[in-house]
């Protein structure tokens, strides 16, 4: 890490990641996408293919912000929940198109209920496959900065900071170019454990999320909000190029990077 000239500030150094152009994953892919897949985990991948072409997603976070009266609002389009959302089953009809997790300590804490709760798939990105049973479908996650948008899903998907940036890009391999998030505060209030190095279990509390008690008392790992604002400028440059977008539709909150609309105008 350098220092940038006359400011206190980290830089961070920036890194490409190295994309799997061989003639085993093309291989791999075209077995996977013909009917003829290599493992059942890429038999899975490749029946959502295209599977939403043409169709407009919703990115649902779980900030203070979101209303159950909202989320009733969006049955029947396609959508991506997060982590613990199903916390909120119990109170509301809504269910979530899927049921998302890019956090690996949800994943090792919470992965099962999310199974077991959730009526639909879920989407697990981890560097390895989740030792887990049930109706859900395992991406591998890279890891680089800036955000390297993914057109190989078989290959990798970037987590960009936030498990929504993951849900951008499966969703692209779902034929699905344009999305709204709703519910990303992009606000947070925590304390820092400075007595552990592990950064997946480095804050602590609660108060962050429509949902009470949303981590159980268990740590978990602070956003980096620069990290996750440069992601979602990418992903909405990405999707620009192939005649998409990515829309705020967010109730108040501090996420600025994206053009802003009303939840009301939009689904209205």
């Amino acid at each position: 890490m350098g220092k940038v000239p006359g400011r206190y500030l980290e830089r961070p150094i920036w890194a490409t990641m190295e994309r799997d152009d061989s003639e085993a994953m093309r291989y791999r892919v075209a077995c996977a996408e013909r009917g003829r897949p290599l493992s059942e985990n890429d038999g899975r991948i490749a029946a959502l293919k295209d599977v939403h072409r043409g169709r407009t997603a919703w990115l649902l976070g779980n900030g203070p912000s979101v209303r159950v009266a909202d989320l009733e609002r969006l049955s029947g389009r396609v959508s991506f929940g997060c982590n613990r959302l199903y916390l909120a089953y119990p109170d509301m009809r809504f269910r979530p198109t899927y049921l998302c997790s890019t956090d690996l300590q949800m994943i090792r804490d919470f992965g099962k209920e999310m199974l077991e709760a959730h009526p639909g798939k879920v989407l697990f990105v981890s560097e390895t496959p989740p030792d887990l049973e049930g109706d859900f479908v395992w991406f591998p996650w890279g890891s680089r900065t800036p955000l390297e948008f993914s057109d190989n899903v078989y290959d990798f998907v970037m987590p960009g900071g936030g498990t929504l940036i993951t849900a951008i890009q499966i969703g692209f391999y779902m034929g699905i170019t344009r999305f709204y998030i709703y519910g990303m505060d992009h606000n947070f209030v925590y304390r820092t454990n400075e007595a552990t190095d592990d950064h997946y279990a480095k804050a602590e509390g609660d108060g962050n999320h429509f949902i009470k008690n949303y981590r159980s008392g268990k740590a978990w790992a602070p956003p980096v909000l620069w990290q996750v604002e440069g992601a979602l400028l990418s992903a909405h440059l990405f999707l620009q190029s192939h005649g998409g977008w990515l829309r705020n539709a967010t109730r108040g909150g501090k996420l600025e990077v994206l053009e802003r609309v009303d939840f009301d105008d939009v689904v209205g």
